[in-house]
Formats: C-alpha cells, structure tokens, sequence
C-alpha cells in the first residue's frame, strides 16, 4: 500500500474499527514518505477536511515531521480521511470483485484462514488460493495483509468484530 509494516497495517485497521462508533469525530490517516503512519482526530466532517486538503490548505493537519513544501492530497476512505503526498495517493480506479472474490474477502477480513475458507464455501484450498492470488493482483498487493489494507481502507471489506470478542 505505503511500504508499511504489517504492525503499522494492523494499527491502521484497529484505529479505523476501533473508532468507528464516534461519529463526532474524523479519524485522519497521515501517510509520510518516510513510511510512518499518524493518526489524528479532528472535530470536522471528513468531506470538509478532504476540501480543504484538496485546495491546498493541508497545514492544519500537518506537523513539523512533514513536509509543508510538498503537494499532499487527501482522499475519503468512507467515514475518514487518508491524506498523503501526491505521488503516492493510489489511483481511484475502482477494484471490481467477482461475487466469489468478494465472498473470500469478505470471509479473509473476519479473520477465517484459507484452509477454513474453502470448508466455509465448500470449495477446495487450492481453489481458495487461486482467488487469494487474484484479489492480490487486483488490489496490486504483495501479500494478503496489504490486500486487506487497501480493501478495508477503500471500504471494500469490513470485519465482524463481534467475532473477535470471546
């Protein structure tokens, strides 16, 4: 996605579900060159923060880490805000899922391994994994964990947190 760790990748997703339930707020995604990754929360609607992100006025959200020299754009990620330089902002060329790659996706976010996929949708593992290979072709990911990044950040995927909790 950035060139981030899967720790950075997992506080990412954690922060966003985490989070969710405060609608007062923005959760606002900072992605540096230099691969780190802040998080503000910031008492505006996102589509206001990405405006004025988008016009040029991105130093509210900015600190002195950055650099307030370069071009940043921010781009919405349904209820928040990724801001990042503008060369690195992905293209929003929409992803287009089969309902078989979408239900693996569906089914990867919540947290099921290949293995309990493919008992799940009574497909075989091998068959589970050639769709894996697809969704990372598609999200243009290395690996699976920047395939579910880039899914939850695009709005593509949601995990049942429910699940989570014993």
């Amino acid at each position: 996605m950035f060139g981030l760790t899967k720790l950075a990748k997992l506080r990412i997703i954690e922060h966003i579900f985490y989070y969710e339930a405060q609608t007062a707020v923005t959760q606002v995604f900072i992605f540096s060159p230099n691969d780190t990754v802040r998080v503000l929360e910031i008492p505006q609607h996102p589509e206001s923060i990405a405006r004025a992100v988008n016009h040029g006025e991105w130093q509210p959200y900015l600190s002195d880490q950055d650099d307030l020299s370069q071009i940043w754009q921010a781009r919405l990620a349904g209820k928040h805000v990724i801001i990042s330089p503008a060369q690195t902002l992905p293209v929003p060329n929409p992803i287009h899922l089969t309902p078989r790659e979408n239900q693996v996706l569906q089914l990867l976010v919540s947290g099921h391994t290949p293995a309990q996929i493919a008992l799940s949708i009574h497909l075989t593992e091998r068959s589970i994994r050639r769709h894996l290979e697809m969704l990372r072709r598609k999200f243009h990911a290395q690996t699976l964990m920047q395939v579910l990044a880039k899914a939850v950040a695009l709005g593509m995927a949601r995990p049942d947190l429910n699940d989570l909790v014993d």
